[in-house]
């Protein structure tokens, strides 16, 4: 049917023409807004909208405009993209009609658009890699919000340079959210004054979210995460120039790292002002709120630089169910690895650290510099890890430092370059109010491996004050230690401390093992299979024994006298 266009002016908009102004096959243009009106052949008059039919068997026709209205674009409400004009009303106004219709929010490729705060809620959100430059706004106001309702976002970058907001993302209490990418850098550097609040990007009561790799550059604090944040993940990390780099204050089922790994370094040639980075990764915190952090993986974590720990756990909180699959950590101003819980009776739990390879934990003033530090934690494995030196003098103070332990196992460990004690048990922490409080270590059992080239003892037990209980330390190659292989001493009493229960099968070398000294009074039901070697100025309680392995006899301590059996 041809169609005929004729004009029937109107001063009101969207009003039809009378059905007797227009024929069939006519099509008639209100003046007043330019719409279009047919008469259908049954008589009726309706306005005149395209057809628009997808291609394939079983393709329904539908309206030009509502395959339009498919997506929302940014670009539909004045959104200019040149990174100039303020794009902040338009795009919300989008953000909430798309939210409204439940339809996808679209951005423009390779815009950039200027925003004082934007609230991010339609179901799905496609960037195409546009850029968020921060506008006017108070400077803990967030760039962008991400609330719920929003389910898919392919990307989200934000560029805070020349700015001083101090916060550029919040996923507020979004629920079953996927995100591809979250981007956010900022060309110098932005100090806070140390308030952990303003971090880059922020996790607050997120449930089932997932965010698949995260960068961030030049911010005094990278990411947090609290608020009882259920199922985080975040697939791959990249941070650059830090002061707390992860900061993981409350959340469970959190897993970090697990699709290619967590690369974060304090220092760079680009970011010469800022001060190294205090932690890479800390869990926990001191303020004794947000409690509850449990079920947390870290996987293939690479950390350089930080200035004071590698990797943290602790706080006025316990954390419970933590697993380290292979971290890396080097080059650090404190430990390498440091779990502890504060001075509340309570302790972390459950953790289990596979392959970790920890190295120069050089001290930089912190007195105490370990590879791996444990402070009151109960039921730890420690698999395979490698803790040595590589551009400095020492490991570390200690290989592995341990205060207030129950139920540790360290399987085939390499320990060496220690500046004092491959293993060391410290006996006594001052609390908050300086009162000295000393603790056991109980359950320990050390298998296989070699602690070597310590600077004093391969394994330092002291006992004075404390009671420590089931130490097994099997298979285990103790060598070229400047002191002793194993030395549990009493440098106070003697009597006011012991081992119960010791149970030590070593292969030494010479002028390490077979100087192993045994001083505390009261060591009661120790026994020592020292291989292919016998020690009869071996101290001990009476009551102990000691085994030479390769001729196959027993000895026994009785009147203060090795005898054999």
């Amino acid at each position: 049917m041809t169609l005929k266009i004729i004009h029937k002016n109107s001063t009101s908009a969207g009003t039809p023409p009378a059905a007797g102004d227009i024929d069939v096959g006519e099509i008639a243009i209100n003046a007043a807004d330019a719409k279009l009106f047919i008469k259908d052949t049954d008589g009726a008059v309706q306005e005149f909208i395209g057809k628009f039919e997808q291609s394939g068997n079983g393709a329904v026709a539908r309206s030009v405009e509502s395959r339009l209205r498919d997506v929302v674009s940014v670009k539909d409400f004045g959104a200019a993209g040149d990174g100039v004009a303020d794009d902040t009303a338009a795009i919300q106004a989008a953000n909430d009609a798309a939210a409204l219709a439940g339809v996808a929010l679209r951005f423009s490729a390779g815009d950039s658009y200027l925003v004082s705060s934007i609230q991010l809620s339609a179901p799905a959100i496609h960037t195409y890699g546009a850029t968020f430059v921060p506008g006017s706004a108070s400077a803990t106001t967030p760039c962008v919000s991400v609330l719920a309702g929003a389910k898919f976002i392919d990307s989200i970058y934000v560029d805070q340079a020349g700015t001083s907001r101090k916060r550029a993302i919040v996923f507020n209490a979004c629920a079953d959210l996927i995100v591809n990418n979250v981007d956010v850098t900022c060309s110098e550097q932005n100090s806070y004054g140390g308030d952990a609040n303003n971090a880059a990007v922020r996790f607050f009561a997120c449930v089932n979210t997932a965010v698949l790799s995260l960068s961030v550059e030049k911010f005094d604090y990278a990411v947090k995460i609290f608020g009882a944040t259920d199922h985080l993940t975040i697939g791959t990390v990249k941070i650059r120039n830090y002061i707390n780099g992860i900061n993981l204050q409350q959340g469970v089922h959190v897993d970090i790292g697990s699709i290619n790994g967590i690369d974060i370094q304090a220092r760079s040639s680009l970011w010469t002002v800022q001060q190294p980075g205090q932690n890479g990764i800390l869990i926990g915190n001191d303020s004794g709120v947000n409690a509850g952090t449990s079920h947390v993986r870290i996987v293939n974590a690479v950390i350089r630089d930080s200035g004071e720990h590698g990797i943290r756990i602790g706080g006025a909180n316990e954390v419970h169910n933590v697993t380290f699959e292979s971290p890396n950590i080097g080059n650090v101003d404190g430990t390498c690895l440091k779990i502890l819980s504060g001075d509340n009776g309570l302790y972390t739990r459950n953790v289990t650290i596979n392959n970790p390879r920890l190295f120069d934990a050089v001290g930089g003033g912190i007195k105490l510099s370990c590879g791996l530090m444990l402070y009151r934690v109960i039921n730890c494995i420690v698999n395979s890890p490698v803790i040595t030196k590589e551009s400095h003098t020492y490991s570390g103070t200690h290989g592995i430092s341990l205060y207030d332990v129950l139920k540790l196992e360290i399987n085939n460990p390499i320990i060496e370059n220690a500046e004092e004690h491959g293993i060391s048990v410290r006996l006594t922490h001052a609390d908050a109010g300086g009162t000295l409080i000393t603790q056991d270590c109980n359950q320990v059992f050390v298998s296989g491996g070699t602690i070597s080239l310590s600077g004093i003892d391969g394994i330092n037990i002291p006992t004075q004050g404390a009671q420590h209980r089931r130490w097994v330390v099997s298979d285990t190659l103790l060598q070229f230690n400047a002191g002793y292989g194993i030395n549990i001493n009493s440098t106070s009493d003697p009597s006011i401390g012991q081992v119960d229960y010791g149970y030590f099968s070593t292969i030494g070398r010479a002028n390490t093992l077979g100087h192993a000294s045994i001083v505390t009074g009261n060591t009661s039901r120790l026994a020592f299979a020292l291989k292919g070697q016998y020690s009869a100025g071996l101290a001990s309680a009476n009551g102990s024994t000691q085994q030479d392995t390769e001729n196959g006899v027993f000895y026994l301590k009785k009147n203060n006298v090795w005898t054999a059996l």
